[in-house]
């Protein structure tokens, strides 16, 4: 048994089967018997008496993820398991040495299988620890019964259910009497007999949970476990427990309502034009021929539907069933090409502008800045010469006149 932080928290079964082999494989490609053989449990499946498949023996419901999930429904989730084949791309480790070694991968008759603990479970408070190792023991007496033949005679949570005669966190009842699990949504931390607690408004968490961090936002709610949960706004949803964020609608969608596990669809042949929108209005209609407001501009997807985009910076889009154009920069053309509708309100961001001083009015500030420099060049050079001459003649005078004397 090891600990894993995987995003998906899930529990990791590894029988030396890769997570690719597991995606791939269908249960008939995993009976075929490559896959059996290469397993961590190659003596277990080679018994037919007490596997009559593979498939069902890694991933069925009597697999250990199966009976795990038949001890605490919808508590915990496994890989591979029937919910979950393979990882799809998630975290997954398959098994290390010591499942390699001790298994009976190179003969034997000691099967070996590595679990790896997400780290949610770990870092729950003990008693969240003690419900899920009751629950594990529970899978794993039933495995080995129906599998090896062998009664482990556990006697899983008896001592926990009551301490002195008085009910464990997480269950509830008169003191010395029969204890009852916390329903879905109700915890308890204490022992005694104290009645379960209400999760907050919105959240929910498992059976004979014995923490308000158990307590977990429901599908359109958002929010730290136990603390308060929000709804989410329009434009937005959420289809899963926890303390995810509300994801925004994707474009062709909308979500009218707050609190929203889900967004309603455009109807066919409308598509909106932004994420998150907000109301059926949102969905304009996209014609085999483009009929795209000044403003926006028309795409084809690669399917053949048309769609409607915002017309970006930079670019100018008359409407109709033209694309979008780029604004030209040169100061021959102008701005002619690019009016008003280039821009709906709030999308210019002046890159345009920017471009055309750029590249027309800084080479010619650059080129008017070079040509004066030539200029009082000239002139520095004329000037001296005409001093020089100057000088000479002054100089050829003051001769002249000493000759004379």
């Amino acid at each position: 048994m090891h600990g894993q932080a995987h995003s998906e928290q899930w529990i990791e079964w590894g029988y030396l089967l890769t997570a690719a082999q597991l995606d791939a494989s269908t249960d008939a490609a995993l009976d075929n018997g490559g896959l059996r053989d290469a397993s961590s449990v190659r003596s277990l499946a080679c018994n037919a008496s007490s596997a009559p498949s593979f498939a069902a023996l890694v991933r069925g419901p009597r697999s250990i993820a199966g009976l795990l999930e038949e001890a605490a429904p919808g508590t915990y989730k496994s890989v591979p398991s029937v919910q979950f084949p393979g990882p799809m791309g998630g975290g997954y480790f398959s098994g290390g040495y010591n499942t390699r070694r001790h298994g009976s991968f190179s003969g034997g008759t000691i099967d070996g299988v590595q679990m790896e603990v997400n780290s949610r479970l770990r870092s729950y408070d003990p008693g969240a620890r003690r419900a899920f190792t009751r629950a594990l023991a529970a899978a794993v007496g039933v495995f080995t019964k129906e599998r090896y033949g062998l009664d482990l005679d556990l006697q899983i949570g008896a001592e926990e259910k009551s301490t002195g005669c008085e009910c464990a966190p997480g269950y509830h009842g008169p003191n010395g009497e029969a204890c009852t699990p916390c329903d879905l949504g109700f915890f308890k931390s204490v022992s005694g007999a104290s009645e379960c607690v209400a999760c907050p408004p919105n959240s929910v968490s498992r059976t004979a949970s014995v923490s308000v961090h158990e307590c977990q936002c429901n599908a359109g709610f958002t929010g730290a476990d136990g603390g308060h949960c929000k709804g989410c706004d329009d434009g937005k949803f959420k289809e899963t427990l926890g303390s995810a964020i509300c994801a925004v609608c994707p474009r062709g969608q909308y979500s009218v309502l707050l609190a929203a596990t889900a967004c309603s669809k455009c109807e066919v042949g409308k598509s909106t034009a932004t994420q998150a929108s907000t109301s059926s209005s949102q969905c304009i209609t996209s014609p085999a021929t483009c009929a795209a407001p000044a403003g926006y501009y028309c795409h084809r997807d690669a399917k053949g539907s048309l769609e409607l985009f915002i017309c970006p910076s930079g670019f100018s889009c008359p409407g109709g069933d033209t694309d979008k154009e780029r604004c030209p920069t040169t100061a021959s053309v102008g701005w002619a090409y690019c009016p008003p509708t280039s821009f709906p309100t709030g999308e210019d961001s002046g890159a345009p502008r920017w471009n055309l001083y750029v590249v027309v009015v800084l080479p010619s500030l650059i080129f008017a800045g070079v040509g004066l420099l030539v200029w009082l060049g000239v002139c520095l050079v004329q000037r001296r010469r005409l001093t020089a001459h100057q000088s000479a003649r002054h100089i050829g005078g003051d001769v002249e006149m000493r000759s004379c004397e």
